[in-house]
């Protein structure tokens, strides 16, 4: 997994192997798809994408879908500033 993103120090290992621990590498390969730019994602960026999606699903689970009322108030908080 490590060969996907940009691990420069033992922090970015340690945070992508309580990643891979806390939501398995599928979650993390998604992740990373969503990342835009042609280069390895940070392990900072895959974070984001991972806190953000989670808590715009039903249940807080990746799997699920979104959770519409939830990403409707994500977005207005967003828009607001």
């Amino acid at each position: 997994m490590e060969y996907l993103v940009r691990a420069y120090n033992g922090k970015d290992r340690q945070t992508l192997e309580w990643l891979r621990r806390q939501v398995g590498d599928t979650a993390i390969a998604g992740a990373i798809e969503r990342c835009a730019g042609p280069g390895k994602p940070y392990v900072s960026a895959i974070c984001r994408r991972l806190i953000v999606a989670n808590s715009l699903k039903v249940g807080g689970v990746w799997w699920n879908p979104v959770d519409e009322a939830k990403a409707r108030d994500f977005m207005r908080a967003a828009r607001s500033g």
